[in-house]
C-alpha cells in the first residue's frame, strides 16, 4: 500500500526519485477558473476556492493540529486521516492490494482520481479505462517497492 501510495505522489509531486515528492508543488492553475488550482504531495484540489474541497479539508487539518500545509508529516496524517475516514477513498481495499501495481492503480483511481486519458484507453492490468499517467504511477510504485525492499516487483 505505501508503495502505491508514495508512487502516486512522484508522478503527482515529485521528481522522479524514490525519495523526492515536494510538499508545495502546485498544479491545475486555471483549470476550470482562474482560482483553481491543486497543491501538495496529493495535489489537493481547490475546486475554485469551494469551502467543501479536499485542499480546504487539508488546511482545515493543518490548523487543527498547529503545522503548516507545507509540512510533510502533516500532509502524510492528513493522507491517513482521508483514508481512515472516508470510505468512497477506498482505504480500507487499499489493505488488501497485494502487489505495488494493484495499490498504485487502486490510489491511482480511488483517491488521486486525475482525469480519464483522451482519447479513451484501457488499461493494460484490468481493462479498465486508463487515467491521466498510470504508467507512470505504476513504475515508480515498483520503483519505491524495490528501493526499499530490495525485492523486485
Amino acid at each position: 500500500a505505501i508503495a502505491g501510495l508514495r508512487g502516486n505522489f512522484l508522478a503527482e509531486s515529485g521528481s522522479g526519485s524514490p525519495i523526492d515528492i515536494q510538499t508545495s508543488a502546485t498544479g491545475d492553475i486555471g483549470l476550470k477558473v482562474p482560482e483553481d488550482q491543486s497543491f501538495g504531495i496529493a495535489q489537493w484540489y481547490n475546486m475554485g476556492g469551494d469551502p467543501n474541497s479536499r485542499f480546504a479539508q487539508l488546511i482545515a487539518f493543518c490548523d487543527r493540529i498547529g503545522k503548516p500545509k507545507e509540512d510533510l508529516l502533516a500532509q502524510l496524517a492528513f493522507v491517513d486521516w482521508e483514508l481512515s475516514n472516508t470510505r468512497w477513498l477506498g482505504g480500507e481495499e487499499l489493505k488488501k492490494k497485494p502487489t505495488a501495481t494493484l495499490a498504485a492503480i487502486h490510489v491511482h483511481r480511488k483517491y488521486e482520481r486525475p482525469a480519464l486519458e483522451k482519447p479513451e484507453k484501457l488499461s493494460p492490468v484490468d481493462g479498465q479505462p486508463m487515467r491521466l499517467h498510470e504508467a507512470k504511477r505504476i513504475k515508480y510504485a515498483k520503483m519505491v517497492y524495490n528501493h526499499f525492499t530490495r525485492k523486485a516487483q
